[in-house]
């Protein structure tokens, strides 16, 4: 128990050299001390008025005679005392108590004073100033021991200004509480930064007490601050920077700041910090020997206060980075290194202090889903997102030896850059594994712009959705550099959990990887090679861990290309299959790793195929599953969902993103992230299957805890905006509820513009535009559609280029609306050169494509031949027999209408009844689009005799 020892060796060194007549007694900083209510009182013989400080010179000397009396002696002073002066016996006993209490540390007497007489004036002294030199006093922002602070705006000057004024309280003149005072005064004169709250004036008010303005900051407190914006970690990280660039500053200035915790660091509505209250600061100019403040001054916060300040011995910069680390820890952790508070005992507080802090990796595995969410996260990512390098950079901090500490707060601001850098830190002991995956993040650096987007795109009047699934900014280089990192991921993570024979292949390959040029000339080339040949080392294995090594190699894509894909799954499917049913887990692990493969094939087919008999297999694995095994069968309910979709199986889908959405709810909870992220996919698959006042009803609920909730994300808002919006203009009356929201979902793109990608301003305006034209508001549209247009992105933007199809489509039945059909078919063209060629099983892609050539098919109608404009359009309706009832209506009226316009009224009058019979089978008939078909058979039968009676009717 090393810290009791010191903490008793300290104790007898000072009762040893302590003044006989005047010991202080052990008081906290902050401890009330029960007094009377009156700033002034009759003394014990009822003579005269007596001060505050007089009356608390009167405990101190009572305190002195009683305090090593023994116990019965003791008690019979106290009786008399309480009989003769109850108020000055609360006072003594208070001071008896706080000297026994086991939580209470040694004070001077100056503090003692100072606690005196802040509990008489606290109470008792009503706020009566109107000036305060050159300040107006407006109210009262806190009290502390030796000062009241006040609110206040200048007075004089000629221009306004706010302060926090701070004056030393009326009577309480002891020289050292002044000085105290003065000296804090001076200090902040002295520190001049932005991140400082400045000095703004001082000097002395009417009644002869000191007092100093400085700046009067509009902030929370930095945790509070970091909480209601859900910041994440590396948020929390870059906020905390500010916090030690004001330290590090005041270190240069010869100041140790003392007191770091949260209600001393404010962040300010622009995200600004400031560092506040020296009040208990120490200048370092005089010091001794070893470089420490000569100091015996111990006001601290017990909860934030490092062991040298607990025991009483020199401060040093080094007390400040202790304090930063923990709060380091309250910012990423939500939580004390030694689980301790502010009512913690000392002998408590040291024992735990004695051994080492608890990780803060493990700290935030337990903290509350409440607490990770405010860090845009879950317990187990944050325990993850902090274990290795942050771990270590907050126990260096907290070293109980000063000298094992940071060398300066320069030192950790590096470690924290570097971290932020993905390079490695000081902190960590240096190892094979630790500089593999500082490797690793140095490449993912490259591509951390790359945003995950679940991407509602809408296409065309009545327009179909195109849910895009997981999507990244694809960027050339950005592509390449974060295939490459999630390679190094996997392959770091292999070595974990891998036997250690393949372990060993595995370092061989980075040591390899690591040796060029420290890895920084590896390109994932050369990775896809090294680790494809591992395949081939590999055969020493066993044939279940050679297979898993193989299908661990297939899902970071070091087979390369799909036929590498196509040789190595020939590899693994024998190498499972000999190890039969007593290994359903590395089967299991196999139809995954197909699965995603054919995912990022966009095979549909090939997903459809292999969802079910893996959820099968997994639903007859022992339950409930572990952690593992649970991933991966959401991972399956999520893309067999998806899969479903994109074939325009929207019934089917539905009833897989239900079991998605319950799944998730199993594991997460109702309200978190992923699970509301599951509800919104289920709700568009019902809009898609025409369901819409149920979609509708669940996205308004998704949409409002997306905004409001604890996981507010304002990515997965815009996309639950877009799919209510939709499903909306689906409904009878909806339009204008669907322009509302987008127009909100804009507000808020704009707002978090810095935090996403360039694309959703744009989409949004598209898809109000195309709203406004449905409504007849040409104009305004085509205002909207200008801005949108700006929007280029680069031709390996996979979801960009989907947005831009968005805005080409909506301009092409603008201009149609506006009778411009050259226009119409230039954006009609463009959009179809930019879709290409629909991928595998792709119904989204298809129907779009489809919708497209019947657009640019209007254009031409009174220019091409009947034969071939009949031939083509005949063409194109036969394909939307394969596409869901539900979406046929809008596409059949247009065919209709091109029919129409090419002088064929009959064959017109015959798709358009086929476009009233699709919009009459729809789950639930929309009015509009039932108009549509009977308006444009009724344009077509007249011309066609033997159709207008039906049309009549």
């Amino acid at each position: 128990m090393a810290l009791l020892r010191r903490h008793e060796r300290n104790r007898d060194r000072l009762d040893a050299g302590r003044h006989r007549t005047h010991r202080a007694p052990r008081v906290a900083q902050g401890a009330r001390l029960p007094v009377s209510r009156n700033g002034r009182r009759r003394d014990r013989r009822g003579r005269r008025d007596v001060t505050s400080s007089e009356r608390a010179r009167q405990a101190l000397a009572l305190f002195d005679e009683c305090v090593d009396l023994p116990a019965a002696q003791q008690q019979a002073l106290l009786r008399e005392l309480a009989a003769r002066d109850p108020v000055l016996h609360a006072e003594v006993q208070a001071l008896l108590d706080a000297d026994t209490a086991d939580g209470l540390l040694e004070q001077d007497a100056d503090a003692v004073l100072a606690s005196l007489a802040a509990g008489a004036t606290e109470a008792s002294e009503p706020f009566t100033e109107q000036r305060i030199g050159a300040w107006r006093v407006t109210g009262i922002l806190g009290n502390g021991g030796m000062g009241v602070v006040y609110r206040g705006e200048r007075a004089e000057g000629g221009f306004q200004q706010l302060a926090a004024i701070k004056r030393i309280r009326i009577g309480m003149d002891h020289p050292d509480l002044r000085k105290r005072f003065l000296r804090e005064r001076q200090m902040l004169a002295r520190l001049r930064h932005p991140n400082i709250a400045a000095l703004l004036d001082g000097g002395v008010d009417a009644h002869g007490s000191p007092y100093f303005a400085m700046e009067l900051v509009q902030g929370e407190r930095i945790t509070a601050w970091c909480d209601a914006r859900r910041l994440d970690v590396r948020g929390r990280v870059r906020l905390f920077l500010q916090v030690l660039d004001a330290v590090a500053f005041a270190h240069r200035q010869l100041v140790v700041h003392r007191d770091l915790k949260p209600s001393n660091i404010l962040v300010d509505a622009n995200g600004k910090v400031f560092l506040l209250d020296f009040g208990i600061a120490k200048l370092m100019e005089t010091e001794d020997e070893n470089g420490h403040t000569r100091t015996g001054e111990r006001a601290f916060t017990p909860e934030y206060a490092s062991p040298e300040q607990l025991l009483g011995e020199p401060i040093s910069t080094a007390t400040d980075l202790y304090q930063l680390g923990v709060l380091l820890f309250a910012l990423l952790a939500h939580s004390h290194p030694y689980a301790l508070t502010g009512d913690t005992p000392l002998r408590t507080r040291l024992t735990r202090m004695d051994g080492n802090p608890q990780p803060l990796w493990e700290a935030a595995r337990q903290a509350s889903i409440e607490d990770a969410a405010c860090r845009d996260s879950t317990p187990t990512q944050l325990s993850t997102q902090l274990r290795g390098d942050l771990t270590a950079i907050a126990r260096r901090c907290l070293a109980n030896d000063p000298k094992q500490r940071y060398d300066s707060v320069d030192a950790l601001r590096a470690d924290l850059i570097a971290w932020l850098d993905g390079r490695t830190v000081a902190a960590q002991t240096p190892s094979f594994g630790y500089r593999a995956s500082r490797f690793l993040r140095r490449h993912a650096a490259a591509s951390a712009a790359a945003a995950i987007a679940v991407v509602a795109l809408v296409a065309g009047t009545g327009a179909s959705m195109w849910q895009a699934g997981i999507a990244r900014k694809e960027a050339q280089r950005a592509q390449e550099q974060q295939r490459l990192a999630e390679h190094q991921t996997e392959l770091v993570r292999m070595q974990a959990d891998s036997s250690l024979a393949v372990q060993e292949l595995l370092t061989g390959m980075f040591a390899r990887a690591l040796a060029t040029d420290g890895g920084r000339g590896t390109s994932v080339r050369d990775l896809i090679d090294a680790t494809r040949a591992m395949g081939t080392q590999g055969e020493t294995l066993d044939g279940p861990a050679r297979a898993q090594l193989l299908l661990r190699l297939l899902r970071i894509g070091a087979a390369g290309d799909e036929a590498g894909e196509r040789a190595m799954l020939a590899q693994v499917r024998p190498l499972v299959a000999a190890a039969g049913a007593s290994r359903p887990r590395l089967l299991a692990q196999q139809l995954e790793v197909q699965l995603t493969l054919a995912e990022g094939r966009h095979d549909l087919p090939e997903m459809m195929r292999l969802a079910p008999p893996l959820l099968g297999l997994l639903d007859a694995l022992p339950q409930p599953l572990d952690e593992e095994m649970l991933q991966l069968r959401l991972r399956a309910l999520r893309s067999h969902g998806w899969a479903l979709d994109q074939s325009g199986r929207f019934d089917d889908a539905v009833a897989a993103k239900r079991a998605a959405w319950d799944a998730t709810i199993a594991r997460y909870g109702t309200d978190h992230r992923r699970s509301l992220i599951a509800q919104d996919s289920h709700a568009r698959a019902l809009g898609l299957a025409g369901h819409h006042a149920r979609a509708a009803a669940q996205l308004r609920e998704t949409l409002q805890r997306f905004r409001t909730g604890k996981h507010a994300a304002p990515m997965e808002e815009l996309s639950a905006s877009v799919s209510l919006a939709e499903v909306l203009r689906q409904t009878d009356d909806g339009g204008g509820e669907a322009l509302q929201v987008l127009r909100a979902a804009e507000t808020t793109a704009r707002r978090h513009r810095a935090r996403l990608l360039p694309f959703y301003v744009p989409w949004l305006q598209a898809l109000q535009a195309d709203l406004l034209r449905e409504q007849g508001e040409l104009a305004a549209a085509e205002a909207l559609l200008r801005q949108a247009a700006g929007f280029r992105p680069e031709a390996s933007q996979r979801v960009a280029r989907g947005v831009r199809l968005v805005v080409l489509t909506a301009q092409s039945d603008l201009a149609w609306a506006q009778r411009d059909g050259a226009a119409a078919a230039a954006f009609a063209r463009e959009a179809l050169a930019l879709l290409g060629t629909p991928s595998n099983g792709d119904n989204g892609d298809r129907r779009r494509a489809l919708g497209l050539r019947l657009r640019l098919l209007r254009t031409q109608a009174t220019a091409l031949p009947s034969e071939r404009l009949r031939a083509q359009v005949d063409a194109v309706v036969r394909e939307w027999e394969s596409v869901p009832t539900t979406l046929r209506a809008p596409y059949l009226t247009m065919a209709a209408e091109i029919l129409r316009l090419g002088g064929m009224p009959a064959a017109a009058a015959a798709i358009a009844q086929r476009a009233v019979a699709a919009a009459d089978a729809e789950p639930e008939p929309n009015l509009h689009r039932k108009a549509a078909a009977r308006e444009e058979l009724a344009r077509a039968a007249p011309q066609s005799p033997t159709l207008s009676r039906s049309a009549s009717t």
